[in-house]
């Protein structure tokens, strides 16, 4: 599994950057497993990257590669 965690001081919504929508909402210090199929990781689409867009409209991205046992950690930068 592919883990998200919301390391910001705000919720945020998460989807693709590529269709716009949400999938996930995060409250801060909250994370979820998300699943990928193994070529996210091997051969990514180049626009598969996800967002994550905070209440005061902050954006975090991440990918295009996405592998299972590695997280993201909206907001730790």
């Amino acid at each position: 599994m592919f883990h998200i965690i919301n390391y910001s001081q705000e919720t945020v919504t998460v989807g693709w950057k590529s269709t716009g929508g949400s999938f996930l909402t995060l409250n801060p210090g909250q994370g979820r497993p998300y699943g990928f199929a193994d070529s996210a990781c091997t051969d990514p689409e180049p626009d598969a990257i996800l967002i994550a867009t905070s209440e005061t409209g902050k954006t975090y991205t991440y990918g295009p590669r996405i592998c299972k046992g590695t997280s993201w950690l909206i907001g730790s930068q």
